[in-house]
């Protein structure tokens, strides 16, 4: 918080000028400014560039580890999760009326097990990072996805997420998640999830469900 009566003095660079802003009348006036530089979002964590995830089928089986988002210890950046979705994903109707709940941990040590990820890659068989704008750089190969794991390190319980697997019904089909990031630059949302180096987020099914159908999740990121 800054006093009404300090000032701060603003001396524009070669060729440019200074806005002045002089509020007539007499008595005291505080301002509050918000600076940022050309073509940044003003609240939004991150470089701006944003990056997508998105893991193959996943067959359904109570209580095991479906994947891990995990920023390696070196890898020199932080991670901000905006969005995590899961939507059903079988080609034949899958008619049990079941539903499917998982929850997501932090983890702070890279999982056991599981199949490893592509980058960029034309695949369809393994998780898969890409950039949404391919002018931005590549996302760095020590922040990995892996799939079906054998084990995890948890940290602390995130939330869940909820999907249903009747694919005879409309409804239970439609692509469903959690927005953990930003609804529009000017209004943050208090979810969102910061993953800095050294830790991860990973999802377990819970023990609500029989075996059977398949899951498929995309998960949006920024870094930093």
């Amino acid at each position: 918080m800054t006093r009404a009566n300090d000032a701060i003095t603003v001396t524009p660079g070669s060729g440019a000028t200074g806005a002045v802003w002089s509020p007539a009348g007499s008595g005291t006036t505080a301002f509050h400014l918000a600076m940022r530089a050309p073509g940044t979002s003003p609240q939004v964590p991150g470089s701006g560039a944003r990056y997508g995830v998105h893991t193959p089928r996943l067959g359904i089986l109570q209580n095991s580890y479906l994947w891990e988002l995990f920023n390696g210890a070196t890898s020199g950046v932080t991670l901000w999760v905006d969005d995590i979705a899961v939507t059903s994903s079988s080609d034949v109707a899958f008619a049990a009326d079941r539903q499917l709940r998982v929850f997501l941990f932090r983890t702070t040590a890279l999982s056991s097990g599981g199949t490893a990820c592509n980058y960029e890659s034309a695949s369809t068989l393994s998780a898969n990072f890409y950039r949404f704008d391919s002018s931005d750089a590549a996302m760095p190969s020590t922040v990995t996805m892996k799939t079906k794991l054998t084990s995890i390190t948890t940290g602390a319980y995130l939330g869940e997420l909820f999907v249903a697997l009747n694919e005879t019904r409309p409804e239970d089909v439609l692509q469903q998640g959690i927005e953990c990031g930003y609804n529009t630059p000017d209004m943050p949302s208090p979810r969102i999830i910061k993953i800095p180096p050294g830790e991860g987020i990973a999802c377990r099914e819970g023990p609500n469900v029989a075996s059977g159908g398949n899951t498929e999740y995309l998960l949006a990121l920024r870094i930093a």
